[in-house]
């Protein structure tokens, strides 16, 4: 027999306070009470290594489950006795991609056909890529986010707890602790989905983009983009039933901190009311100036 050493971190390395939680200050209060070694995260990015060591010195009682196949199991998923279930895994596995294999070439074609006719060869290529990435997160093709509200990724209630109890001791102002959890949109629930040029689920770097403009002027050229594509998928293009439906049941909104003169760009504190998942069991000030919210995109169904 042999010992299987795993040494994993459960739960996503995706999540990510909306707030900063960079001060040292303040961190230095989690250090002292719990014993965490670690620095003080500098991006969102870096918040899952500090989420990690708070719950190991808590004691958090967060667990998952691993399902290990040994080797015999894997040689007989192939035999015929065995044929259900071996079609029942490959099912289960198609599912994570078969919408985007299914319409990946009808859909480059069509978006291919929209570019020629309008003319929007002219915009960045990473522009046009960003509005056609909207439209993969409304299919539920890739991930964006969402406020989380429970506990299945990782132990939200026990981080929520300490950074409310003891990172915002001595914060002025004191921001909810809000924790964002990658999550893919479902258009039966209708629960809202955001992206952020600061976060982005876009497999490709799209912000080395054009450093030449900020993020709102930004936000602004994709939206024109995504404005342009969701009209003539609309009046053109009803035969392509996957992209119709999303343009007609999908709304894409647009967010920044600082909307500035852009009439077409909400601010972040309508989020507020209009989300409730932002507000749950948060008694502190809502965090209009995270980074995430420099630029935001929410996707939800069209009423």
């Amino acid at each position: 027999s042999s010992i299987l050493e795993v040494n994993l971190n459960a739960g996503s390395r995706s999540i990510f306070m909306l707030p900063k939680i960079s001060d040292q200050v303040n961190h230095s209060k989690l250090q002292e009470k719990y014993g965490i070694k670690s620095s003080p995260p500098l991006t969102p990015q870096d918040h899952w290594s500090t989420f990690v060591e708070l719950n190991n010195k808590m004691n958090g009682s967060w667990v998952s489950q691993i399902i290990y196949f040994p080797r015999n199991f894997i040689k007989n998923i192939h035999s015929e006795d065995w044929a259900t279930l071996e079609v029942a895994l490959m099912h289960m596995h198609r599912r994570s991609y078969s919408t985007w294999h299914k319409n990946s070439d009808i859909w480059s074609k069509t978006w291919h056909e929209i570019e020629q006719e309008l003319q929007l060869n002219y915009y960045p290529m990473q522009s046009l890529a960003t509005a056609k990435h909207l439209f993969k997160l409304a299919a539920n093709i890739v991930p964006g986010f969402r406020p989380a509200i429970d506990d299945n990724s990782a132990p939200i209630g026990l981080l929520t707890e300490a950074y409310a109890a003891t990172y915002n001791k001595l914060a002025k102002p004191k921001y909810s602790p809000i924790i964002m959890e990658p999550a893919k949109f479902n258009m039966q629930n209708g629960e809202p989905l955001y992206d952020s040029l600061n976060y982005a689920s876009f497999t490709q770097n799209h912000l080395d983009l054009s450093k030449k403009k900020s993020h709102i002027a930004l936000l602004e050229e994709i939206r024109v983009i995504a404005e342009l594509y969701l009209k003539n998928i609309l009046k053109n293009k009803r035969e392509v039933q996957s992209l119709y439906s999303i343009a007609k049941n999908v709304t894409f909104e647009y967010y920044h901190s600082n909307p500035e003169n852009y009439d077409k760009i909400k601010n972040v504190l309508l989020l507020e009311a209009e989300d409730s998942r932002f507000t749950l069991g948060k008694n502190d000030e809502f965090p209009t100036n995270a980074p995430f919210f420099k630029g935001c995109i929410k996707i939800s169904m069209a009423y």
